[in-house]
């Protein structure tokens, strides 16, 4: 089990549920005190789920056969439609400016504008953040609400002459309640 978002009320947890040949989205309720709820399947074969702002929607990565590596955006609770933000790509992240995902395409941060004005979301064009090697593994797990700072992972055991990132002045950045 894999916690993979937590809705912006606080009261559901997305968790990838994955076994060696897929993964299952399920969801987690977190109002009840004492021993945890029950997970409930959402029937969605995917990974690396986000809530949207509002927690009306999720995007995530797809794991099925026939939608391998695309960004799907789902209503929630998912009862009716299923959009491909991407064809490609991987990490997607949430924001208020829309959805930032790995484009393996391009080896690039993209961003994709969205608009959830209606019953279905719409995409904008997208945009190119900054370019990301593949090969280092580097996933980017939170921006600001800037976006000129981020959090990204490296791989381990990378060596002496890997590169450091340093974020400063973090302490500050916590206390600010940024909406990502």
């Amino acid at each position: 089990y894999y916690p993979s978002g937590v809705a912006p009320d606080g009261k559901t947890l997305l968790v990838e549920v994955s076994n060696e040949s897929t993964s299952e989205l399920a969801t987690l309720d977190l109002t009840h005190s004492g021993s945890p709820s029950q997970l409930q399947k959402l029937h969605i074969l995917g990974s690396s789920a986000m809530f949207s702002p509002d927690g009306k929607w999720i995007v995530y990565q797809a794991t099925l056969k026939t939608l391998p590596g695309k960004i799907i955006v789902s209503k929630f609770p998912p009862n009716a439609g299923r959009w491909q933000l991407s064809p490609e790509g991987f990490a997607p992240i949430w924001t208020k400016d829309g959805i930032i995902f790995f484009s393996s395409q391009d080896n690039i941060q993209e961003l994709v504008p969205v608009n959830l004005g209606g019953n279905a979301p719409t995409f904008g064009r997208g945009a190119p953040l900054f370019p990301v090697s593949v090969s280092s593994n580097r996933f980017v797990y939170a921006y600001s609400a800037t976006r000129k700072e981020y959090l990204a992972g490296t791989p381990s055991g990378a060596g002496l002459n890997s590169q450091l990132s340093m974020i400063v002045n973090w302490p500050e950045l916590v206390k600010v309640k940024r909406t990502w």
